[in-house]
């Protein structure tokens, strides 16, 4: 299919269906379906590698899963791409799924916090002047970022629901409250023919 009449075809759907064809809803409450059951998998793990710390970094490892499968929540309903009717789908699931603006999966400092790791590194490195650095993941509170000499690579504050990424302060508590909900909502339009719907 060539260019044109792909943008004919995207431009008819946005026209007549507000960016998403009835029997193709199923595909994408299939697959929100499948990240938020993910990164509730993963939070779930999280917990579980909390309540018995043996290796912090088992720990941030799940939480860094449960991020990124949020992440791909989040995609769905604020897609990167500007084109009208890649726009279009994402405020059809905005509405069927009831996700405001102020939704913690709009928040791109955590989607961000691991998508872009590698170049908040080199700049987390670069501005890393004075004091220890420990490579590795703490658990504990997130106020040590405050009173410590050193600088705060990963750690996983569990009580306040917070984690620390590079020195950013990212709260974990309320996405995994939005991915619960679109998980929930997911399974139930699942359940009831596979059709974007309010519940």
């Amino acid at each position: 299919m060539d260019s044109e009449e792909k943008k004919r075809r995207a431009d008819l759907i946005v026209q007549q269906y507000d960016g998403i064809v009835p029997q193709y809803e199923a595909f994408y409450i299939s697959s929100l379906l499948y990240s938020a059951n993910r990164a509730r998998m993963s939070f779930d793990a999280l917990d579980a590698a909390l309540e018995n710390v043996d290796d912090p970094n088992v720990a941030m490892a799940h939480l860094q899963e449960a991020l990124s499968h949020a992440s791909s929540v989040s995609r769905y309903f604020w897609p990167t791409r500007r084109d009208k009717y890649t726009q279009s789908r994402a405020i059809k699931l905005r509405d069927a799924f009831e996700v405001s603006a102020t939704n913690p999966l709009k928040d791109r400092q955590l989607r961000n916090a691991f998508e872009h790791f590698d170049e908040r590194l080199d700049d987390f490195l670069l501005n890393c002047s004075a004091g220890p650095v420990v490579p590795g993941a703490i658990i504990g509170d997130f106020a040590i970022i405050e009173e410590s000499v050193g600088h705060v690579f990963k750690l996983i504050d569990p009580e306040h629901g917070v984690c620390v990424i590079l020195g950013t302060i990212c709260r974990y508590f309320p996405v995994r409250c939005a991915v619960v909900d679109v998980s929930q909502r997911a399974e139930r339009m699942d359940r009831d023919g596979a059709r974007l719907r309010r519940l």
